[in-house]
This record gives C-alpha cells, structure tokens and sequence, in this order.
C-alpha cells in the first residue's frame, strides 16, 4: 500500500507542476491510481487528500484543489458521510466548471449522483447521471459510460422501474465484458443485474449472476464490493427460503461493512437481517439489529433506509401485539416513504425530457422512430375524435331545440287540425250560401236588392274568403310541425346520388317556373362521377333538397328585384366524395343572409321571409332529417349581398 501511495503523490506532484486543465490522455494514470484506493480504503484515502489538498494550496493551483475537494466528497460519500460529502462536490463541480474541465466534472457527477440518491433525491441524481453519460458519449469513453449505466440502473430501480433498471444494468454489464479489463466493473454490473432481478422476484435467476460477482470480488480483495455481492446473495437466499444461507451471507456482509466504515450499507445490511430473526422467531436480535440500522439511517439522514427500518420494526412489534408502537413506525414509514416517492414523481415529470435524450442514445434508433410515428398517429387520432366531438355537440344542441316541438305536435294535430278544418269548410260553404244569396235576390225583379245589401253581401263574400285562405295557410303550417314529429318514411335505400340530385333539382326549377313564369335562372350542375350511391331516405331527403333549392330561387328571384336588369341569377349543384362522406352542396348568387341572422336559421318558425310567405319550418325541419334520419350534417355559409351556400354531408363507408 505505501509503494502505491507514493507512486500517487510523485504522479501528483507531477501534475502540480502544470496549470491545468489536463487532456483526458494525461488524466488516465492519476484516475487509475487514485480511483481504486478511495474504493477500497477510503477512510485512508480521506488522510492522503488532506496532504494532497495542502500540495494544491501551497501552490496555489485552482485545478488541483478543484480536483481533490472531488475526490474528498466521493470517499466520504463511500463512508455514508452525505452531508459533509455534498458540500465538497458541488464545490468542486463550480470550480470545475469554471477551468472547462469536463472530464473530471463527469466524475464529480456520478459521486454527486450516488449522494443524491442515498438521501432521495432521484430528480438531481438522475440529472448528473444524465448530464454525465451524455459527456463520456461524445468523447468515446467506454468503460465511463459503462458505469454510469449502471448507476442510472440503480436509480430506475429505486423508483420501481424495473424494466428500465434492468435494460440499463444489462447494457452496461455488456459494455464492461466487452472491455474485458475491468473485472471490478464486470462484477458490479453483475452484482447490479442480480438485485434487478431479485426486485422482480425472478430469484434462481439472480443466483447465477451473484454468485458470479462475488467471486470477481473475491479475487480482487474488494471488501466492498464483497460485501455489496453477499448482500444481494441474501436477499437471493431468503427469496428462494434459505434462511440460513441468507443470514450467513447477510452477517458476512455487515462485518466487512463495519471494516470498511460504510454506513449507509451497515443499515442496509441490518435490515435484513431483521428481517431473518423476526422470521426465525427471534424477535430480540431483530430488534436491536433494526433499531441500530434505523439510528444509522437516521444519522446519516437516508430517507430509504429509514423507512424500509420503520417497515420492519411495524412488522415486528405487530408481532408482539405491540399494537400502539406498531402504528408509530407505520405512519412513520408512510410518511417519509410518502416524501420519498413524491419526490421521485416529480422526478419523473422534471427529468422526462432528458430520460427521453439517453433512451435515444443506448436504444435503437429503430424502435424510437416507431414511438414518434405512434405518437404522431395517436395525435391524428385525438384531432380527429375532437372534431368529431365538436361535430356531435352542435347536432346535440340542434337535437335539443327541436326535441320539444316534437313532443309537442302529436297533441296539436288532435286538438287544432280538426277544429281548423271545420273553419275551413264552413268559409267555402258561406261563400257559396252568399253565391246563392245573392242570386235570389237578384232573380226578385219585384224588390232588387238595393246598393246597401250588395255591399254587405260583397263584404261577407270577402271575408268568408280571407278566413277560407288563412285557415288553408294555418293547415300549411300544422302539416309542417306534423313532419317533424314523423320519424323516416320506410327503410332505407341505396340511391345514385347524382341522379337523385338532378331529379328534384329540375322538380324545383319548375315550381320555381310556375311560381315566377317571367323569370330566368340559370341552373348549373358540377357532378362528381365519383360519389356513387348511398343509403337515403329518398322521399325525405328530396323535401330537404326542394327546401334548399325554394330558398335559393326565393333569395336570387329577391335579388333581381333589388339589383335590376344588371342582375344574372345563378344557382349551382355540386357533389363530392370525401374521405368518409357525401357532399351535396346549393349555392346561389342571391342576397345572402345577415351574420346576426344565420345562427338563428335552423329555429324552428324562424324565417326571413314576409309575412304569409314562410312558415320557419323548413330548414329546421330539413336540418332535423339530415341529422337525425341520415346521421349527416348540415351546414350554411353566406355573404350578405353577394349569396348563400348550403352543404349537405352524408356518411358513406
């Protein structure tokens, strides 16, 4: 030990005789000699940096006391000292960071990291295990990298993430038999894929990989790493029901870990064996051992140890009958165990974006294209349900405002149809009374009725007329509110949609012709051979087109009467096949509709028109067979002045 303790302080004194920072190449024999000693001996190493730290000083050489101060929180981290540990490295990563000197900061780091996940702090441990791996990446430095994979393993396991704890301890036990010159490195990734499978409960697995890693150990008299293997072998043993073996190796590990000094795996290593002798019925041993491992945990302020203690000392005073000490250390535990794992949920949220970078890095490129490409899908797939969604809604409110008319028209046929008919009838029967009335008296040449008589009888005859038409046009708009609360006609039908189009397009151009005999419109079709046929039902669906076709003549034959002669009235067909539907679109060059108006237009007895000339029915009633009958939409865009488009989309597989 003395030959390598000098060999260290002539290699430093060496390097003191430079102003740093060194290249990675010159830093490979000092991380050689150093690195090991601390390991194995770091209580000495601890004396030795005191005299290094002294050399750096005297000197006055910033690298040097940067570097030691790193190296010093890495050795007390190994002592389980975290709290005098920490100060010292993140000291020496400012330091470090100001000299430019990445490759010993990606050391720093990885110690930084182990502190920070003994005390659980997950979020900052894995962020410098991140930051560290994608250095020793980009400079090549395999057996770097292979170690941080290894601690990144062991903090996805801490988390619970054992699939992704184990995909990295099998990448890097890969790395080090690569190297195939590491044997202490070969035996933690060992070490560290057989706790990954202990975890999951997959223990005859583990065995194998152990018991390997403890004879690495072994061999190269690493009395902690020894330990760390025979503490994994016991939990192996006690999983698969050696309790024997399991206290064996368990006793085994804590004798060397009280050799070595390191705290935090002496409580470790008496937790299980808590464990062993509350099993074993040895409920005294198992107290002393937990109490003494959860003063430990406590001391050295390690928030996982301390709850897996407070875990078991609930189960053994539970066993006791000890009801009341029990539920102290199980709220106890729940409430560490509690800020522990919100810490690492955070962790999980925070650190997502860099977790996604090093999955990158050490996955296959392949399968990370495939996830973008799910993801990218999934994304169209949510954008599509949103607008179907939206879709849906405004036909439910659609739905809605009709609901109640249709409820209500069955009773208004029973209670005013027929009354409205009597009226009806007996106006066209007054006028043909009066007819006759009138004729008798004019047949009496004796007493010809007299100027006043014909007037009245004019009068009556006018009036039974007025009430005949208005009786005629309340039957009109009975008769509409009757078809909204019809359901389909029939079942139904594949139809060719362009030429169902272009029947009851000429249908309504001919009322159109008799209603306005002077006038001229020009109808033009734009077909699209494409679309095909549809299931439709062809009676009802024809009354929505001849609506739609009346309005559009109604509104351009308005507009000639505004604009004059000038003026070229137009109406257009057009029919589309779209990805999942039919579009048959009414468009018209006529006066348009105002904005404030044509959110209101599919309102049931809503209506432009002037008075007489319009029931407000149909487009509610049009919208309604669209939507409820035909599972379609609806849909109206229009400029005031300058015309109207009314789009009709029907689902078609």
């Amino acid at each position: 030990m003395r030959t390598d303790v000098d060999h260290l302080r002539q290699t430093w004194s060496r390097l003191l005789q430079q102003p740093g920072p060194y290249a990675p190449e010159e830093m490979m024999g000092l991380f050689e000699q150093i690195e090991p000693l601390v390991v194995r001996q770091p209580q000495e190493a601890l004396a030795l940096f005191e005299a290094l730290q002294a050399d750096a000083q005297a000197r006055d050489h910033a690298w040097g006391q940067a570097f030691i101060l790193g190296f010093e929180g890495y050795a007390r981290y190994l002592t389980s000292a975290h709290m005098t540990a920490l100060p010292c490295l993140k000291e020496s990563m400012r330091r470090l960071q100001e000299l430019g000197d990445e490759y010993t900061m990606a050391y720093v780091r990885n110690a930084l990291a182990g502190v920070e996940q003994s005390l659980g702090n997950y979020e900052q441990a894995l962020a410098h295990a991140f930051a560290s791996l994608e250095y020793v990446k980009r400079i090549g430095k395999v057996r770097e990298e292979a170690w941080l994979l290894h601690g990144i393993g062991g903090g996805f396991q801490d988390l619970g993430d054992y699939a992704r704890a184990r995909t990295y301890m099998e990448e890097s036990l890969a790395r080090f038999e690569h190297l195939g010159d590491d044997p202490i490195g070969t035996a933690r990734a060992l070490s560290g894929l057989g706790t990954v499978l202990n975890a999951q409960g997959t223990f005859a697995d583990a065995l194998p990989l152990l018991e390997r890693s403890l004879g690495l150990f072994q061999a190269e008299e690493n009395d902690l790493g020894e330990a760390r293997a025979l503490n994994d072998l016991g939990i192996t043993h006690r999983g698969l029901g050696n309790l024997a073996q399991a206290q064996q190796c368990h006793e085994r590990s804590l004798a060397l870990r009280r050799k070595v000094g390191n705290r935090q795996a002496q409580s470790t290593s008496l937790i299980h064996l808590g464990w062993i002798y509350l099993a074993n019925g040895e409920k005294e041993a198992a107290e002393q051992a937990l109490c003494e491992a959860l003063a430990i945990a406590e001391d050295i302020e390690a928030k996982p140890r301390q709850w897996q203690a407070h875990e078991a000392l609930a189960a053994l005073y539970e066993a006791q009958d000890n009801y009341r000490v029990a539920l102290y250390h199980q709220k106890t535990l729940h409430e560490i165990k509690e800020s522990v794992f919100n810490e690492e949920a955070q962790a999980r949220m925070r650190n997502l974006q860099v977790s996604f970078e090093t999955d990158q890095a050490v996955r296959d490129a392949a399968m990370q294209r495939q996830q973008n490409e799910a993801l990218r899908t999934k994304n169209e797939e949510l954008e599509t349900l949103l607008t179907d969604l939206q879709t849906t809604q405004a036909q439910l409110v659609q739905a809605e405002k009709l609901a109640s008319l249709g409820q209500l028209t069955a009773g208004i046929a029973h209670e005013i149809k027929n009354p409205l008919n009597f009226i009806t009838n007996f106006a066209a029967l007054s006028q043909d009374l009066l007819d006759e009335l009138a004729d008798a008296l004019g047949s009496d040449t004796a007493a010809p009725p007299d100027e006043a008589t014909t007037d009245i009888l004019e009068d009556l005859r006018h009036s039974a007329k007025k009430i005949e038409t208005h009786g005629r046009r309340a039957d009109q708009i009975i008769r509409g509110m009757m078809a909204h609360a019809r359901g389909g006609s029939g079942e139904s039908e594949s139809h060719e949609i362009n030429a169902f189009v272009e029947e009851y397009a000429n249908l309504a151009y001919h009322g159109a012709r008799a209603q306005w005999p002077a006038f001229r419109v020009d109808l033009a079709f734009d077909l699209d051979p494409q679309v095909g046929t549809v299931p439709i039902f062809r009676q009802d669906l024809g009354r929505v087109l001849i609506n739609l076709l009346s309005n559009a003549f109604f509104a351009v034959q308005r507009r000639y009467e505004s604009d004059g002669g000038d003026f070229q009235p137009q109406i257009w067909l057009r029919t589309a096949k779209e990805k999942a539907t039919v579009r048959i679109e009414v468009r018209d060059n006529g006066c348009g509709i105002p904005a404030e108006v044509q959110a209101r237009i599919f309102e049931p007895f809503f209506t432009t028109k002037p008075t007489g000339e319009g029931t407000g029915l149909g487009l509610s009633l049009s919208h309604e067979i669209v939507a409820q009958q035909h599972g379609g939409t609806l849909t109206c865009t229009s400029t005031e002045g300058a015309g109207t488009t009314f789009t009709i989309r029907l689902p078609h597989a």
